[in-house]
């Protein structure tokens, strides 16, 4: 695995990890766990959040970033009000979509990443990803009002891009979602770290996919063709 052929050629590894016994702890130097407890969904979300959350740590203890542990100790309560957040005209929107997408920048680019996929394991419904930045010039030939967009905002350098998207989307007439800033559609918790305030819009997300799913007769914890482990030999 990757993990002994760095350590093998050198390198310090690190493992984040849930299960401390897991065969990438064993060949690390290093193990960091999330202490997430049992993952019962195949589509993990628990894991991710936390893994998510183990890496902006330690970015800060070794940054010595003190307005990243700042907004690291606010963090829980935040996580808290976000799970209480509704998503659900976001998520509705997308039982007659034929596709839809995801766009953030900067920090906000690996949940959209995240929110994509789990649309397309969980909802069965083809879902990509993107820059802000990529999103409007290649990609945007395919959106349509029929095709949903999800936009995620943080407070940061990257907000304007996703300001002048959501802009010129709605101007189109196109069907847009946005979460953050004072242009957001989406209930949320208002402006925090642009680091945690990424991880925290995934919780929105995951619940509002969850319920979709489970309106729609599908099971969100057991989606077909997915397994725990994924086998790439």
């Amino acid at each position: 695995m990757a993990t002994q052929s760095a350590r093998q050629s050198g390198a310090l590894t690190l493992a984040i990890v849930n299960d401390e016994a897991s065969p990438a702890a064993g060949a690390a130097d290093l193990v960091l766990p999330i202490g997430a407890g049992p993952e019962h969904a195949v589509a993990a979300t628990k894991t991710v959040v936390l893994s998510m959350l183990a890496g902006a740590q330690l970015v800060a203890a070794l940054t010595g970033e003190d307005d990243l542990k700042d907004g690291l100790d606010r963090l829980p309560d935040r996580l808290e009000n976000a799970r209480a957040c509704d998503w659900s005209a976001w998520s509705n929107s997308l039982a007659a979509a034929p596709a839809t997408f995801v766009a953030a920048r900067g920090y906000g680019f690996g949940a959209a990443r995240e929110i994509a996929l789990k649309i397309t394991e969980i909802l069965r419904l083809p879902a990509l990803g993107y820059s802000a930045a990529e999103l409007r010039h290649g990609p945007r030939a395919a959106i349509t009002p029929a095709t949903p967009v999800l936009l995620l905002r943080q407070n940061d350098e990257a907000a304007a891009t996703v300001d002048e998207l959501m802009r010129d989307l709605r101007e189109a007439g196109e069907t847009v979602f946005s979460a953050g800033g004072p242009a957001g559609t989406l209930p949320w918790i208002g402006d925090d770290h642009p680091i945690c305030d990424a991880v925290a819009m995934l919780l929105p997300a995951y619940a509002a996919i969850e319920a979709a799913a489970r309106k729609r007769g599908l099971d969100p914890d057991n989606p077909p063709h997915l397994r725990k482990v994924t086998r790439t030999l």
